[in-house]
Protein backbone atom coordinates (compact mmCIF):
# COMPACT_ATOMS: atom_id res chain seq x y z
CA UNK A 1 0.00 0.00 0.00
CA UNK A 2 1.31 3.71 -1.01
CA UNK A 3 2.08 5.12 2.42
CA UNK A 4 2.29 9.26 1.68
CA UNK A 5 4.90 10.80 3.91
CA UNK A 6 4.88 14.28 1.97
CA UNK A 7 3.41 14.97 -1.47
CA UNK A 8 5.55 17.36 -3.67
CA UNK A 9 4.24 18.94 -6.71
CA UNK A 10 6.45 19.86 -9.68
CA UNK A 11 6.11 23.32 -11.57
CA UNK A 12 5.68 21.17 -14.67
CA UNK A 13 2.51 19.17 -12.95
CA UNK A 14 0.77 22.47 -12.21
CA UNK A 15 1.44 23.67 -15.05
CA UNK A 16 -0.47 20.48 -17.05
CA UNK A 17 -3.27 20.98 -15.29
CA UNK A 18 -3.85 24.46 -15.94
CA UNK A 19 -3.36 23.66 -19.12
CA UNK A 20 -5.57 21.33 -19.14
CA UNK A 21 -8.63 22.87 -17.37
CA UNK A 22 -10.95 23.41 -19.02
CA UNK A 23 -14.61 25.02 -17.95
CA UNK A 24 -17.11 23.45 -20.28
CA UNK A 25 -15.60 20.22 -19.57
CA UNK A 26 -14.31 17.71 -16.58
CA UNK A 27 -10.76 16.58 -18.06
CA UNK A 28 -8.94 14.02 -16.24
CA UNK A 29 -6.24 11.24 -16.39
CA UNK A 30 -3.26 9.18 -14.95
CA UNK A 31 -0.77 10.77 -12.42
CA UNK A 32 2.69 9.71 -12.86
CA UNK A 33 5.60 10.32 -10.17
CA UNK A 34 8.63 9.04 -8.64
CA UNK A 35 8.37 8.27 -4.74
CA UNK A 36 11.68 7.70 -2.54
CA UNK A 37 11.43 6.51 0.88
CA UNK A 38 10.61 9.99 2.59
CA UNK A 39 8.46 11.76 -0.56
CA UNK A 40 5.93 11.06 -3.88
CA UNK A 41 6.79 13.73 -6.71
CA UNK A 42 4.41 14.17 -8.92
CA UNK A 43 5.73 15.05 -11.79
CA UNK A 44 3.48 14.15 -15.07
CA UNK A 45 0.27 13.40 -16.34
CA UNK A 46 -1.88 11.45 -18.98
CA UNK A 47 -5.14 13.73 -20.46
CA UNK A 48 -8.57 12.29 -20.87
CA UNK A 49 -11.24 14.47 -21.94
CA UNK A 50 -14.59 13.70 -20.41
CA UNK A 51 -18.18 15.19 -20.95
CA UNK A 52 -19.55 18.49 -19.81
CA UNK A 53 -20.03 17.38 -15.98
CA UNK A 54 -18.50 14.31 -15.63
CA UNK A 55 -15.82 11.91 -16.77
CA UNK A 56 -15.73 8.10 -16.34
CA UNK A 57 -12.41 6.54 -15.20
CA UNK A 58 -11.65 2.32 -15.59
CA UNK A 59 -8.57 0.21 -14.52
CA UNK A 60 -8.13 -0.18 -18.31
CA UNK A 61 -7.66 3.56 -18.77
CA UNK A 62 -3.96 2.45 -17.36
CA UNK A 63 -3.12 0.38 -20.13
CA UNK A 64 -3.89 3.34 -22.69
CA UNK A 65 -0.74 5.56 -21.55
CA UNK A 66 2.84 4.25 -21.33
CA UNK A 67 4.75 5.07 -18.08
CA UNK A 68 7.21 7.36 -18.36
CA UNK A 69 10.84 6.10 -17.59
CA UNK A 70 11.85 6.14 -13.78
CA UNK A 71 8.32 6.91 -12.91
CA UNK A 72 5.20 4.76 -11.67
CA UNK A 73 1.41 5.53 -11.98
CA UNK A 74 0.28 6.63 -8.22
CA UNK A 75 -2.98 7.31 -9.26
CA UNK A 76 -6.35 9.25 -11.26
CA UNK A 77 -6.33 13.17 -11.91
CA UNK A 78 -9.55 15.17 -12.79
CA UNK A 79 -11.45 18.51 -12.53
CA UNK A 80 -14.60 19.83 -11.05
CA UNK A 81 -14.92 22.82 -13.35
CA UNK A 82 -18.30 23.95 -11.83
CA UNK A 83 -17.21 23.30 -8.35
CA UNK A 84 -16.47 25.94 -5.96
CA UNK A 85 -15.03 23.93 -3.01
CA UNK A 86 -13.28 20.62 -3.82
CA UNK A 87 -15.00 17.55 -3.19
CA UNK A 88 -15.30 13.84 -4.23
CA UNK A 89 -18.88 13.09 -5.77
CA UNK A 90 -20.49 10.55 -4.96
CA UNK A 91 -19.56 8.61 -8.34
CA UNK A 92 -15.88 9.90 -7.71
CA UNK A 93 -15.50 7.88 -4.16
CA UNK A 94 -17.55 4.75 -6.31
CA UNK A 95 -14.81 4.76 -9.04
CA UNK A 96 -11.99 5.14 -6.63
CA UNK A 97 -12.78 1.59 -4.60
CA UNK A 98 -12.67 -0.21 -7.76
CA UNK A 99 -9.44 1.31 -8.41
CA UNK A 100 -6.00 -0.49 -6.87
CA UNK A 101 -6.40 0.44 -3.00
CA UNK A 102 -2.83 2.15 -2.57
CA UNK A 103 -3.92 5.03 -5.30
CA UNK A 104 -4.46 8.33 -4.89
CA UNK A 105 -6.51 10.73 -6.65
CA UNK A 106 -6.33 14.27 -7.48
CA UNK A 107 -9.55 16.62 -7.71
CA UNK A 108 -8.50 20.10 -9.29
CA UNK A 109 -11.16 22.80 -9.77
CA UNK A 110 -9.04 25.57 -11.10
CA UNK A 111 -8.13 27.42 -8.16
CA UNK A 112 -7.08 24.15 -5.74
CA UNK A 113 -5.80 20.97 -5.69
CA UNK A 114 -7.32 18.05 -3.40
CA UNK A 115 -5.76 14.69 -2.69
CA UNK A 116 -7.71 11.59 -1.58
CA UNK A 117 -6.96 8.44 -0.75
CA UNK A 118 -9.26 5.56 -2.24
CA UNK A 119 -11.35 5.61 0.91
CA UNK A 120 -12.12 9.14 0.35
CA UNK A 121 -9.80 10.39 2.26
CA UNK A 122 -8.56 13.99 2.56
CA UNK A 123 -4.73 13.79 2.59
CA UNK A 124 -3.45 16.74 0.51
CA UNK A 125 -4.56 20.35 0.10
CA UNK A 126 -2.49 23.11 -2.06
CA UNK A 127 -4.03 26.31 -3.80
CA UNK A 128 -1.81 26.69 -7.27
Amino acid sequence: MLRLKKIKISNNFKTMLKIHFNNKYEVGGIIFAKKDLFNIYLETLSFKKGFPIYINFCSEDIQLFETPKKHIIVGTWHTHPFQEKVQPSSIDLKQWKKWKKGFIHLIYNGKQIKIYTAKGELVYVAKI
